[in-house]
């Protein structure tokens, strides 16, 4: 005996179900899931914000092709807690392998006491297509009891023309809701970049 399965919803996929006449099914969400896109053009600075919540306990923001506005300038992090872009309390660690022609020799900037911003990238370059790549992660920030923790990990040019591998761990001190990240450049401003702003799936 042949029978039709009626048509599903929109989105739904046709699950066999073996023996059993197969159904439509909604599929489950992916691990990750995009929340938000931010894309400079001329900006003073990049913030990604209103999208972060007790949804998800871990969060990326994936940044791809930011190019500064004036050369050798530092690419600065800082976040949004409490409702306020703080400038203090943070302490971080970053460390940066460089390469000039073929040669990698690997440096540090540790802070140990609280600093006014993070340091993504020293002196990032900007002269014929030089730019910053890098992935960010982020926990907890809807959590009022836990101190901001964050790593990122990247690449960039520098203004001497050297590819430069980059990372870096670290915390702010403050312990209220995180809601916003805001990158800015020391000197001047993002010509370019796009920020894209994930929550990692909590199962």
């Amino acid at each position: 005996t042949y029978a039709n399965t009626a048509a599903g919803t929109s989105g739904q996929l046709l699950q066999s179900n073996g023996a059993s006449a197969p159904t439509w099914v909604t599929p489950s969400a992916g691990a990750l899931t995009l929340l938000s896109t931010v894309t400079a053009s001329s900006s003073a600075t990049m913030d990604i914000e209103t999208t972060f919540s007790s949804t998800y306990d871990k969060y990326i923001i994936a940044v791809s092709g930011l190019v500064c506005a004036t050369d050798g300038q530092q690419l600065q992090m800082l976040l949004k807690i409490g409702g306020t872009y703080v400038t203090s309390g943070y302490v971080y660690f970053e460390n940066r392998t460089q390469s000039s022609t073929g040669t990698f020799a690997g440096t540090n900037e540790s802070i140990a006491g609280p600093a006014s911003f993070v340091s993504v990238h020293s002196i990032l370059g900007n002269v014929g297509g030089e730019n910053a790549t890098f992935d960010l992660y982020i926990s907890d920030p809807s959590s009022t009891t836990l101190q901001k923790l964050f790593y990122f990990l990247g690449a960039g040019h520098t203004n001497a023309g050297e590819v430069r591998y980059i990372q870096g761990i670290g915390c702010n001190t403050g312990t209220a809701a995180l809601t916003g990240v805001r990158l800015k450049m020391a000197s001047g401003n993002i010509t370019s970049g796009v920020a894209r702003l994930y929550g990692i799936a909590n199962s």
